[in-house]
């Protein structure tokens, strides 16, 4: 067994731990390009101790199969250490950004971008019917985006064209997919005339929807997806709160096999180009 290393040594800092500490996704694509253990710590330097993120251990794989098993595969969630006012914020910021964005949408789609003129249309409808509630149904009816099912179609294939874009262009180079993308969306539009090139803003509403739809379940299924079946169960954080988990997130780099890496493609890809 090899002596462990003093501080002089390794460059570390007194009080650091000697350990090549990165997260389980930095070292598989270290791994992959080649990089060396030397070149990898100069890229991805260990972090002091008190720096660290706590992690818990994973569960037991065999606790998931009835009500009692899953209470035992939660059971390693420590106890909450966010603030109230921490919850406060996460909650906030997931329930009212979308609600923001459906707000501007309707002030620029029926009001000329006032963002006034929604209140003021309230207002005059409680007047007119003497009614919250007629005044909010009517206002709802007529002015808030609705779902379709062409939009709903339309954001589907372009995630799944952004999804072959990924998997096949080389490296993860969001220039030459946005190039693709837009060479793609022109010859459809001019050269085969499959959908005229007003396609997205005729669809804004329903694409609005679809994308928030989508981005609601994505959220909820990478956090099951970090308590039930983990790409890495010790590249993982919880911090007893699940709001903040939810809004946070759970894994570090949740991933579907080797490559296919969550953050990399949503941040990168669709919520980009």
């Amino acid at each position: 067994r090899r002596p462990a290393a003093r501080p002089s040594e390794t460059g570390q800092h007194p009080g650091e731990e000697a350990s090549d500490h990165t997260d389980v996704g930095q070292r598989q694509r270290c791994e992959l390009l080649g990089f060396s253990p030397e070149t990898r710590r100069a890229l991805f330097p260990p972090l002091p101790r008190a720096w660290r993120p706590h992690r818990e251990p994973a569960p037991a794989a065999s606790g998931c199969t009835d009500r009692r098993g899953l209470a035992n595969h939660f059971s390693h969630v420590s106890p909450p250490d966010i603030s109230n006012l921490t919850v406060l914020g996460c909650s906030a910021i997931f329930l009212l950004c979308p609600l923001m964005v459906v707000y501007f949408w309707v002030s620029c789609n029926s009001y000329r971008c006032a963002l006034l003129g929604p209140f003021h249309d309230l207002q005059l409808r409680y007047i007119l019917t003497n009614s919250l509630k007629e005044a909010l149904v009517g206002f709802a009816e007529d002015e808030l985006p609705r779902p379709t099912l062409y939009g709903f179609v339309l954001y589907a294939g372009w995630l799944v064209f952004q999804g072959l874009c990924y998997a096949f262009l080389p490296a993860v180079n969001g220039l030459l997919a946005w190039t693709v993308s837009l060479t793609f969306f022109l010859a459809g539009c001019l050269l085969f005339k499959l959908y005229p090139g007003s396609i997205i803003h005729d669809n804004w509403g329903a694409l609005l929807v679809a994308t928030n739809v989508y981005g609601y379940f994505l959220t909820f299924f990478v956090y099951a997806k970090a308590h039930l079946f983990p790409s890495h169960p010790e590249d993982r954080k919880f911090s007893g709160s699940v709001v903040y988990d939810v809004f946070m997130g759970v894994e570090f780099n949740p991933r579907f096999g080797e490559l296919w890496d969550f953050k990399l493609f949503h941040n990168g890809r669709p919520g980009i180009i």
